[in-house]
């Protein structure tokens, strides 16, 4: 028993010791800022929102989508696109009347918020497993990627081969939005 404690003893003092000399020995990391190029008036602030920004891309088109820093514990979207002005939870889609197209994986269930931004359930199915992603396609389609995704995670591909097949539904939303978005 006192060689365990011992021996934890040791490993401790040698983690402590291993840490403070690579994180510097509790000495300021130094400051390598050179004179900077550009000023601070270079900065344009395209959004403020209210929990830390994680990540953020945009695509070759100039959408902005971001995520919700996880240190800053977030309770609702996590994954969201800068739209008009306005962060809206991604995946979803905008139609050319402006109504906004959301997935709810937990309910099976597609949501339409139209200018008043008041959710209402336009389809509901069984059939979606996890539907995760919207695209809207030519003839006013709107295309649902449904990739079923609690059954696969920590799964074999054994498991994740037998659980196919995996889907893309579409359906008519009653406005057209622009084909890839």
């Amino acid at each position: 028993m006192k060689n365990i404690l011992l021996s934890l003893i040791v490993l401790s003092l040698i983690g402590t010791l291993v840490l403070w000399f690579r994180h510097g020995g509790g000495a300021p990391y130094p400051n390598l800022s050179t004179t900077p190029l550009l000023t601070s008036s270079a900065l344009e602030e395209v959004l403020a929102y209210d929990d830390p920004v994680g990540n953020v891309a945009l695509n070759s088109g100039g959408r902005l989508f971001f995520t919700v820093h996880p240190e800053g514990r977030p309770t609702g979207n996590k994954l969201l696109e800068y739209v008009r002005g306005a962060a809206v939870p991604f995946p979803s889609g905008i139609d050319l009347a402006g109504n906004v197209y959301i997935t709810d994986v937990e309910h099976r269930s597609i949501f339409v918020a139209g200018h008043g931004r008041e959710l209402q359930t336009l389809i509901t199915s069984e059939e979606l497993r996890w539907p995760d992603a919207l695209s809207f396609g030519p003839g006013g389609y709107l295309y649902i990627a449904d990739s079923a995704l609690p059954e696969l995670i920590l799964q074999s591909r054994v498991h994740i081969e037998a659980s196919g097949p995996y889907r893309i539904f579409r359906f008519r939303a009653g406005f057209d939005g622009v084909p890839g978005q």
